[in-house]
């Protein structure tokens, strides 16, 4: 008879969302606080992860835009010095032309 007093007095009542009327134990009300406390936890840390991962796509979109924007650069360089290597060329057969017609010459 102790044995049922006791398993009655760790029956505890709670009322749940729907307002039924539940009865559960004292443990297995201390496991289901546990189970929410893990949950809220797993939660907190899965938030921060999100914010991690966003502002690291943040940035990553960020360095892109720089990328692009040097790739841009380098291409209208790469025209500039093709430009200034084929001018540097016709005033080296320019100048040697003239070298050698002033060689003629004398």
């Amino acid at each position: 008879e102790k044995k049922q007093w006791s398993q009655r007095s760790e029956i505890v009542e709670e009322k749940s969302s729907t307002g039924v009327d539940v009865k559960i134990t004292k443990s297995e009300n201390r496991k289901s606080e546990d189970i929410k406390r893990k949950i809220k936890s797993q939660e907190y840390k899965l938030d921060k992860l999100k914010q991690k991962c966003n502002q690291t796509s943040a940035d990553n979109k960020h360095l892109r835009d720089q990328i692009d924007a040097l790739r841009k650069e380098r291409v209208i360089f790469d025209k500039i010095y093709k430009n200034l290597e084929t001018e540097l060329k016709q005033k080296k057969k320019v100048m040697s032309e003239k070298i050698e017609k002033a060689e003629e010459s004398y």
